[in-house]
């Protein structure tokens, strides 16, 4: 059991990272084509916002995982 548990952490771990290079091309596209993301009622604004708070939702579950876990 805990063979499968380290191996489905290091996944999630691999997963937050990517999901952390996802967010910052997505940042990056936008300052690229000057979209407005100051502006919570334009889409990308708003992708650009939920996308953050996902990444520091998955980023705290991790941090309590790898807490927990040692």
């Amino acid at each position: 059991m805990k063979d499968t548990l380290d191996g489905q952490a290091q996944q999630l771990y691999g997963l937050v990272e990517r999901a952390r290079l996802c967010r910052r091309e997505m940042s990056d596209e936008a300052e690229r084509q000057s979209l407005p993301l100051t502006d919570p009622a334009r889409p990308y604004g708003v992708l650009v916002i939920e996308a953050t708070r996902l990444l520091e939702e998955l980023e705290r579950t991790t941090d309590v995982l790898g807490e927990h876990w040692e």
